[in-house]
C-alpha cells in the first residue's frame, strides 16, 4: 500500500489514496496524489480525494483550494458541484454542505438536482419537515425519480404523526401519486425470484428493478429445486452436468443459446443469439463463460438465502398443494431463515392471499401469461399482481417489526 507506479491509470491512484485514507495514512495519500499531478496523471474525482487529505489533516486553506480546482474543471456539471455538497455531508459538516449547495443553487437556479441533495442535507440534521418541502420543490422541475427512495423512506419513517399541523410538507409530499407510485416500485427489489419462469422477471422490469437472479431468467422442476436447497448446490454448475442448448424462437425467428443442467434439469436463457455473437464463437468457446456466469449466481443466490433479508417468490403454473408448499419452504430454510411466497392459479372458493404460518404465503392470480385464456397477454393481471406483491411486503414487514 502506498507504492506508486507510473504505468497506473488514475483509476488506480483513486483506489489506493482511498484506502489509504480508511486506514488513516492521509500525508501518504496526499503524497500519492501530487505524484500523479505531476505525472499528468490527473482526473476531476482526484481532486475531491486530494481536498479529503487536507481536511483530515487540517489544512483547510488547501482544502478549499482543491474544492476550487475541482470546480473550475467542472464549471457546467451540476452534478460535479453536489459531490462536493454530497462530501460534505457525508463528513457532517452541514455548516460547509449549505455553503456549496447555495453556490450551486446560484448557478444552476432552474436544476431539480440540488433541491434533492438539499432534501438529503435535512435529512442528515434530521428535519424531515424541511426536506419534504425541498422534494416538493424538485416536483416542480420535473419529477421525483428512484433516485429520491431513500430519503423519501427516511421521510415516511420519521414522521411520527402526518395529521400534525406542523407537518404540513411531510403530509402533502406523501399524499403525491408519484411518491405512491415510487414506494410501490421499490417494493420488488426486496422479493428474488425462485422461477418456475420469467414471469416475475418480466414484473420488476417494469417496475424498474433489474436485479442479478438464478432462477430471474431460468426454471427447474420443483422436485428438483427442493433437492438443490437440501443439497446446498452440491455439484450445480459444473463443467461435468452444464451444456449449451441452441433453441429457435418461433416468435423472433432468432437461435438463442440456452443454458442447461442436466442434473438438476435448469433450462435459462444466456440472451447470447446468433446475431449478437462473433461469428468464431461456438457453443464450446462460449460454455467456460456462461457456466461461469451461472456459478456465481448460484454463489450469490446461496448468500441471499443465508442471510435471510429478502422475499424469495416462487410462481407455479400448477396449482400445487400445501404440503408441497411447505416442501419448497423447509427447504429454503436449510440455508438460512428465509421468507417465502408461493404465487399460483387462483382456484374457486380459495383465498387470494393465504397464510400458512408467518414466514410463508400463498396468493393467487386472476391470470398467469402461461394461460390460453388470459386476456392480458403476453402478461399476466398486472394489478392482481401488484396488489399480491404489495400485500406480502406488508405482512412480511409486520411480522419483522413484531
Amino acid at each position: 500500500m502506498g507504492l506508486f507506479l507510473p504505468s497506473l491509470k488514475f483509476e488506480d491512484v483513486l483506489r489506493e489514496s482511498k484506502a489509504l485514507i480508511a486506514e488513516g495514512k492521509s500525508t501518504e495519500a496526499l503524497k500519492m496524489i501530487q505524484k500523479a499531478e505531476k505525472r499528468n496523471l490527473f482526473h476531476a474525482d482526484l481532486f475531491l480525494m486530494k481536498a479529503k487529505a487536507h481536511k483530515l489533516l487540517g489544512n483547510l486553506q488547501a482544502y478549499h483550494d482543491a474544492l476550487a480546482g475541482f470546480l473550475k474543471e467542472n464549471e457546467r456539471d451540476v452534478q460535479h458541484h453536489l459531490k462536493i455538497v454530497e462530501e460534505e455531508i457525508a463528513q457532517k459538516d452541514f455548516g460547509s454542505a449549505q455553503n456549496y449547495l447555495d453556490r450551486t443553487k446560484k448557478r444552476f437556479p432552474l436544476s431539480g438536482f440540488t433541491h434533492a441533495i438539499q432534501a438529503s442535507l435535512h435529512c442528515a440534521q434530521a428535519d424531515y419537515e424541511n426536506a419534504a418541502k425541498a422534494l416538493l420543490q424538485k416536483q416542480t422541475y420535473g419529477k421525483l425519480d428512484d433516485r429520491d427512495i431513500g430519503l423519501v423512506h427516511q421521510i415516511r419513517k420519521a414522521s411520527q404523526d402526518v395529521h400534525d399541523p406542523h407537518c404540513k410538507n411531510i403530509t402533502a409530499l406523501l399524499a403525491t401519486e408519484q411518491v405512491d407510485t415510487i414506494l410501490r416500485r421499490s417494493v420488488y427489489e426486496y422479493y428474488e425470484s425462485l422461477g418456475s419462469d420469467c414471469e416475475f422477471g418480466f414484473l420488476q422490469r417494469a417496475n424498474g428493478r433489474e436485479p442479478l437472479s438464478l432462477f430471474r431468467w431460468g426454471t427447474m422442476p420443483l422436485g428438483a429445486m427442493i433437492e438443490l436447497f437440501r443439497h446446498r448446490f452440491k455439484d450445480f454448475a459444473s463443467k461435468e452436468t452444464a451444456s449449451l442448448k441452441l433453441v429457435l424462437n418461433p416468435e423472433n425467428g432468432k437461435a438463442e443459446y440456452r443454458f442447461i443442467d442436466k442434473l438438476y434439469q435448469f433450462d435459462a436463457h444466456t440472451f447470447f443469439t446468433k446475431k449478437n455473437m462473433d461469428i468464431s464463437e461456438s457453443a464450446d468457446t462460449l460454455l467456460p463463460k456462461v457456466l461461469s456466469h451461472f456459478s456465481l449466481l448460484a454463489r450469490k443466490l446461496q448468500e441471499d438465502l443465508e442471510d435471510g433479508e429478502k422475499i424469495f417468490l416462487y410462481k407455479s403454473d400448477k396449482i400445487i398443494t400445501t404440503n408441497q408448499c411447505l416442501e419448497l419452504h423447509e427447504a429454503i430454510n436449510t440455508i438460512g431463515k428465509n421468507r417465502l411466497l408461493i404465487v399460483m392459479r387462483q382456484e374457486k372458493d380459495r383465498p387470494v392471499f393465504e397464510v400458512i404460518n408467518p414466514t410463508l404465503l400463498i396468493g393467487r392470480v386472476d391470470y398467469l401469461w402461461t394461460d390460453i385464456d388470459n386476456p392480458y397477454k403476453p402478461y399476466s393481471s398486472v394489478k392482481c399482481w401488484d396488489d399480491l406483491i404489495q400485500k406480502a411486503y406488508q405482512f412480511f414487514s409486520a411480522e419483522q417489526a413484531s
